[in-house]
Order: C-alpha cells, then structure tokens, then sequence
C-alpha cells in the first residue's frame, strides 16, 4: 500500500485539562510530540462531555481506521465483490486521503 501522506499512527489522546485550568474542555491529539488536533467542548457549541469525548476517540483512532478500511476494500476487490460498502470504502478513502 502506498505510503500515508498524512502523520502516521498511532496517535494518542493528550488531555491538557490537566494543566491548564484556562483550557477547561480542550483535549489534544497527538502523535509523539507532533499537535494532530485540538478538540474543544465547552467552548464552542452544546455538545455534552461524552460527544466531546467520542469524536476525540474516533479522530485518534483515525490512523487504524483507515488502515483497516484500506485492508477490507483491497480484500473485496480482490475477491470480486460488487457492493455499495465497496463503493462508499473506495470514497472513504479517497476523502481521507485527499489534500486540500
């Protein structure tokens, strides 16, 4: 498979609330001592502790995620299966995979 463009995995949750009083709700992905991304709950819109603790598990897990969709897709082309799943796997990708 081709290598990633995108800053390899894993990547793990940093919660700086622990720190930083003043970042009360931020929580920050990282990989090593590379930034991903900075979640931040409380002080953006309505979302509950746990919506903001799901969508900061699913973007760590974004890097296995992808590697495995990329594994089933290679699988289901190899075996010849002709399916929406397999279309929307490919589109997945592909969006995953894009630069903007």
């Amino acid at each position: 498979m081709n290598e990633p463009k995108h800053t390899p995995g894993p990547w793990d949750v940093y919660d700086r609330r622990r720190l930083h009083s003043d970042n009360e709700g931020s929580t920050t992905i990282i990989a090593g001592d590379i930034w991903i991304a900075c979640v931040h709950g409380s002080h953006v819109g309505p979302q509950s502790k746990e919506e903001v603790d799901a969508n900061v598990s699913l973007i760590a897990a974004a890097p296995e995620l992808l590697e495995a969709l990329k594994e089933l897709h290679a699988l289901a082309e190899r075996q010849g299966w002709l399916h929406v799943a397999v279309d929307n796997a490919r589109a997945a990708i592909a969006k995953a995979e894009e630069t903007p």
